[in-house]
């Protein structure tokens, strides 16, 4: 901890030399953390340090963190139900309450899965990118990478311009398109509003604020972020259902924020007196199909809103449309890293133009054909040039390679940069050839022998290869053992090569399907073919049920689960018949 010691509990950023206070996010070396979060300075998976957090929701904390390993700040999310666990003051454990065992379990998993699920979908814009799921305290913790942003909801409380609706579909393209595959994974956010979008210091809007499908069900008490004005009838009235049409309407709701500057009406309001409309003043820049696609997926009934996220897409960004793509909003999450009294002013960037073509037969015509015939030359002269050093190389030892190396950047995994070393640096003068030795060649090691975290450690294979990891489910590999590696153990490669290694994240997960009703021995092989170990209780029958049809299920339908999980179907017996358990 003494290495780390002058870091900021609240943005681990670096403190000034002698500081008490932080001058970026104005948090005290001095700051107490109590239960239920994790006291400040934990250390989890052995490698992330735990900052200050807050309770985001009622199944997740949010905890800024520090990777020891690479020394960066990152963003750790602990599932952390108040009304499962407990937590005492300055313990790491947490503890289940009486009687929440079997449904905290079930949560912990879904939890994993949701994460395990972003986590695939990393680099995707908008979305968070996951660097690692892991179990420890008793709970489940997600960790990813960090960046400098405040929300939509701080951005609106800033004096600023007002957006055109182009300027709107193009800042808020990447979040809808992140929904659409949020949703074609079966995953339905339901909670996006001002609070959940952040606006990030590269200008951009990142969507937070995720949560367990438990959150947005009946099956335990537990509720999402959802806002007022920005939730959908169907989040308030439980005999509504949840789907894809509830991110349209919350989407669209942040939408007509952005357009009017108007909080959008309550949705349970406006089912008994629906007061919500697009004021004139902005209407008349819209023309009817607009107006008609906003109010379409603001519609209080799901049934009667556009269905889902992918046709709302359709609708707003039609294949003909271009400019919307490159727009984004400016850099101000992060323009000053001082926070000052009076709030910053933000601005959104104006899309960018689009070079009008040329007219046919025009002068430009005879210039892209001329700029196609030296491309072509240079292609040829480069595999000339190429074909010709190596056979210099192989047969005369002739350190072509070395000379085109020299000064080349690497970027290893902790992210420093470095040069190779081939000979001395060019001076001002023009000089004859220096001698310059042969490149460096390394070994490669056989990884499949070590696991993740003996990899990630190992300053020797950051030193020599820039390894790059991915994940994959597997049966026979134990979890964050080495199921392969893109470059075979034994051989010799230049130094630096990137080798990407791919790492077991554990047996594969399935949805348990939803078999309630079916004859036990059709549901007991289906559920098997799934991957499930199947336990069969029977209940004792009044007379007024099937016999042998499924009437209750130990795990929760349509959920993710671990292949090889059991699951309990209990089954309506014959009529009084005592309850037995096979």
């Amino acid at each position: 901890m003494n290495e780390f010691q002058n870091l900021c509990p609240g943005c681990m950023r670096p403190l000034p030399f002698g500081a008490e206070t932080c001058p970026h996010c104005s948090k005290s070396i001095h700051d107490f953390q109590h239960a239920p979060l994790l006291p400040l300075w934990s250390t989890l998976s052995n490698r992330y340090l735990v900052g200050c957090g807050n309770l985001a929701s009622t199944d997740c904390a949010v905890y800024a963190g520090y990777d020891t390993a690479l020394r960066l700040p990152v963003t750790i999310n602990e599932f952390l139900p108040k009304n499962l666990v407990v937590r005492g003051e300055g313990e790491s454990a947490v503890k289940i309450r009486l009687g929440y065992d079997a449904m905290y379990r079930t949560c912990l998993q879904s939890f994993a899965s949701l994460w395990k699920t972003l986590m695939s979908l990393n680099g995707t814009p908008a979305l968070p990118n996951v660097k690692e799921i892991f179990f420890e305290n008793g709970a489940a913790y997600a960790v990813c990478e960090s960046f400098e942003s405040i929300t939509l909801e701080e951005y609106f409380e800033a004096p600023g311009e007002k957006l055109d609706w182009q300027r709107i579909k193009a800042v808020f393209k990447p979040v809808l398109l992140a929904l659409r595959k949020l949703n074609s994974l079966s995953v339905v956010h339901a909670a996006v509003s001002p609070q959940t979008l952040l606006l990030g210091a590269d200008g951009k809007l990142h969507l937070s604020g995720f949560s367990i499908p438990q959150t947005k069900s009946d099956i335990i008490e537990l509720h999402s972020l959802s806002v007022s004005g920005y939730a959908p009838l169907e989040l308030s009235d439980r005999r509504l259902r949840i789907g894809k049409y509830t991110d349209v309407y919350s989407a669209m709701a942040v939408m007509y924020k952005l357009l009017c500057g108007i909080t959008p009406q309550n949705a349970a309001d406006r089912a008994v007196s629906d007061m919500m409309i697009i004021p004139q003043e902005y209407a008349k820049e819209l023309d009817e199909k607009t107006v008609n696609v906003i109010l379409g997926a603001l519609n209080i009934y799901p049934e009667n809103r556009i269905q889902s996220v992918d046709v709302l897409c359709d609708l707003l960004y039609p294949a003909q449309s271009k400019v919307e793509q490159k727009a984004a909003l400016p850099d101000t999450a992060a323009a000053s890293p001082q926070k000052t009294d009076a709030p910053e002013e933000k601005k959104i960037a104006e899309p960018e133009k689009t070079e009008k073509p040329p007219e046919k037969g025009s002068e430009s015509d005879g210039m892209l054909t001329f700029k196609v015939a030296v491309t072509v030359l240079l292609v040829a002269a480069m595999v000339f040039v190429t074909a010709y050093s190596t056979f210099l190389y192989k047969y005369f030892d002739v350190p072509f390679i070395d000379s085109a190396l020299s000064g080349v950047s690497f970027l290893p995994m902790n992210g420093e940069t470095h040069k190779t070393d081939a000979g001395s640096t060019t001076t001002e003068e023009p000089t004859e050839q220096t001698s310059k030795g042969p490149v460096e060649y390394v070994k490669v090691a056989d990884f499949t022998q070590l696991t993740y975290r003996d990899i990630l450690n190992s300053e020797t294979f950051k030193s020599n290869y820039e390894i790059e990891f991915s994940f994959e489910a597997s049966e026979e590999v134990e979890k964050n053992s080495i199921i392969s590696q893109s470059v075979k153990a034994g051989e010799s490669v230049p130094k630096g090569t990137k080798i990407t290694v791919v790492v077991s994240s554990g047996k594969p997960y399935v949805v348990l399907r939803d078999v309630m009703g079916m004859e036990y021995e059709d549901a007991a092989e289906l559920l098997t073919k799934d991957g499930f170990n199947v336990q069969k209780v029977v209940k004792k029958n009044n007379g007024t049920r099937v016999p042998g049809t499924v009437c209750t299920m130990s795990l929760v339908a349509g959920l993710e689960f671990e292949k090889g999980t059991t699951v309990t179907l209990t089954v309506w017996g014959d009529i009084q018949t005592e309850a037995t358990t096979d």
